[in-house]
């Protein structure tokens, strides 16, 4: 169990909140009397987002504050990590993927929820379990949002038929458009390069019963890997039918499809313990004609808000030349602030910075090489 607000930077979550105001006040007044209330939505629509935001705003309000506890990662039981007097005082529990818990999570919900704890359930399926309680469906954004939100996102010289386009082929979906508004203003790509690049990977939003996104696409998509080494099948799957749902990884399943990744691309590779090992989450070595080439990777698993700045990259890069290694890569869910890709720049032949967009280009390598 983790401090809520402790993993996001405050300006990260104020940074282009929009067009959720309306479900935000509702979130406040369910949570204010009831027990438990679920949160639902396609991936990448804003759920934690919005999660983030109501924290942020009523951290004075639960007297043993807000924690958060991934329902796909579980150890222990909440019980077991919540204490005997947050049990029993005000307190929060955010609970993200519920929809990959199983019914006795549930269950062991209901039961400390009667005891004072209070629950928000994050899922992007309809969960029967829980009828009973109050429940808030987040859809994409109108055009409107979008334009608010490129206003705050200070995307200049972006034409009005663009911002058009772009929601159209977005369906409103928040996450398709800031990872398209971040290759805009950072790759200085057109818009219909990066929606040609995006193009068949899209989550336009709508949703079929059970929540989950639709596709004109229904067959099954191609697996990546045959013989997996560190991410198993299904994930790989998932990935590659809709690669929005990294943002739904833990940090160590991100860091475990990076290296699965490079290792499709002809790298020998090795992952780190969890615990880390000084900056540095994989050793990626490959030989060719001249010699082995070692790179040092460093994975930072983002939201699209919370840009990777210069200082992790500088640390990469002083840890490329105490270890003597050949370069360094940094690979984010994110993309890279100004000064980041500046620094970079300077000392291109020796670190290499690999964004989201990035990821599509080595997962759609991956894919065609299979």
């Amino acid at each position: 169990m983790e401090n809520f607000l402790g993993i996001v930077p405050v300006e990260s979550i104020e940074q282009g909140f929009v067009g959720r105001n309306k479900e935000l006040e509702k979130l406040g007044s369910y949570l204010s009397s009831d027990p438990i209330v679920l949160l639902q939505g396609s991936g990448g629509v804003g759920k934690t987002s919005l999660s983030y935001k109501y924290a942020l705003e009523n951290k004075d309000r639960y007297e043993n504050g807000i924690h958060r506890y991934y329902a796909f990662n579980r150890t222990s039981s909440i019980m077991e990590l919540l204490s005997g007097d947050t049990l029993k005082s005000e307190s929060l529990v955010v609970i993200d993927e519920f929809d990959l818990a199983s019914d006795s999570l549930a269950k062991e919900v209901i039961e400390v929820s009667e005891k004072g704890t209070k629950f928000l359930i994050i899922s992007r399926s309809n969960l029967p379990i829980f009828s009973q309680y109050r429940k808030i469906v987040l859809d994409g954004f109108s055009q409107l949002d979008l334009e608010e939100y490129i206003a705050v996102r200070k995307v200049m010289g972006l034409p009005i038929e663009d911002i058009s386009a772009l929601f159209h082929w977005s369906g409103g979906h928040p996450l398709a458009m800031d990872l398209a508004l971040n290759a805009i203003q950072n790759r200085r790509l057109s818009l219909q390069d990066v929606t040609s690049l995006l193009s068949k990977f899209d989550a336009t939003g709508i949703v079929d019963s059970n929540g989950r996104p639709l596709r004109s696409n229904e067959s099954a998509p191609p697996q990546i890997i045959k013989s997996v080494r560190y991410v198993n099948d299904e994930m790989l799957e998932r990935i590659y039918s809709d690669p929005l749902k990294m943002h739904s990884l833990s940090p160590r399943q991100f860091e475990e499809l990076t290296a699965e990744l490079l290792y499709r691309q002809g790298y020998e590779v090795e992952l780190t313990p969890a615990s880390g090992d000084g900056g540095v989450d994989i050793y990626a070595a490959k030989k060719d004609g001249v010699g082995k080439f070692l790179y040092l990777v460093e994975c930072k698993k983002y939201s699209p808000r919370n840009k990777v700045g210069v200082n992790i990259v500088r640390s990469l890069h002083g840890v490329v030349q105490h270890k003597r290694a050949n370069a360094g890569l940094v690979v984010t869910t994110s993309t890279f602030t100004k000064g980041a890709r500046e620094f970079q720049n300077d000392i291109k032949y020796q670190l290499q910075l690999a964004d989201y967009m990035a990821l599509h280009e080595w997962i759609d390598k991956v894919a065609k090489s299979t």
